[in-house]
């Protein structure tokens, strides 16, 4: 059974989360769904990382100035930046 609330927002907020619902082709709906049911989670400390989530979000949400810039420093070929940027998101999040 679904119940309709009334939510006071700041417009600049609404906006945020239209353009993340269009972005990600989902709704305002699902998004504060998905959100309530994250904060009823307690095992969440017990789930395993989940290295292809992280890949793929960062391979989605690299921004349009991010872009830009790549190749505008030389990078070090004996590192693998995506890699490093997991590892230290497994770290940090464990």
């Amino acid at each position: 059974m679904e119940t309709t609330i009334t939510v006071n927002l700041d417009e600049a907020v609404v906006q945020i989360m239209n353009d993340y619902a269009m972005q990600n082709n989902t709704t305002i709906s699902e998004i504060i769904k998905d959100y309530a049911l994250s904060l009823n989670k307690t095992d969440q400390e017990d789930e395993p990382f989940d290295r292809e989530y992280w890949e793929k979000y960062l391979e989605e949400n690299i921004t349009p100035a991010v872009k830009k810039l790549s190749g505008v420093f030389k990078r070090n070929r004996d590192i693998d930046t995506r890699e490093a940027i997991v590892e230290y998101l497994t770290k940090k999040h464990l």
